[in-house]
């Protein structure tokens, strides 16, 4: 059984939380989280005991009581909804619904987006003005703005 150990004071290190739950049956593994940059711990942790009854018993005995004058949440984890393989790589890697707008073009060259004459012909500028000679044919001698 996994359980929750809230409440802890900073100085409570692993190996105190597993004697405390000791008392009460076989614990698997005390681990106290810390902040990262710090080192120091967030007021909490998470003990392991292998027997679920004796892990109940714990958590009934321990909850709401007092811990190095502290008073200690104790109760069983509750169990994560499986992630889809969506969720577990962090966000839209493209697709429909992706943000920030289309993909190319955007607002530039006015509202042709990727047809038209856009990119695909044309030869506009920013501006939609021709870049030089045109592509439509014709000798204009390739007048320029």
């Amino acid at each position: 059984m996994n359980i929750f150990v809230g409440g802890l004071t900073r100085e409570i290190t692993a190996e105190m939380l597993k004697e405390l739950f000791e008392a009460h049956g076989d614990v698997e593994s005390a681990r106290v989280v810390k902040d990262i940059k710090t080192g120091e711990s967030k007021g909490f942790a998470f003990v392991e005991m292998p027997n679920f009854e004796e892990g109940r018993q714990a958590v009934e005995a321990l909850n709401e009581t007092e811990f190095n004058g502290k008073t200690l949440r104790v109760e069983e984890t509750k169990g994560r909804p499986a992630a889809s393989t969506r969720d577990r790589r962090g966000g839209s890697h493209g697709g429909p619904e992706r943000r920030g707008g289309p993909r190319r073009g955007g607002s530039r060259g006015g509202s042709q987006g990727r047809g038209g004459r856009g990119r695909s012909g044309g030869g506009g500028n920013r501006r939609g003005r021709p870049r030089g000679r045109s592509d439509r044919g014709g000798s204009s001698g390739g007048a320029r703005y």
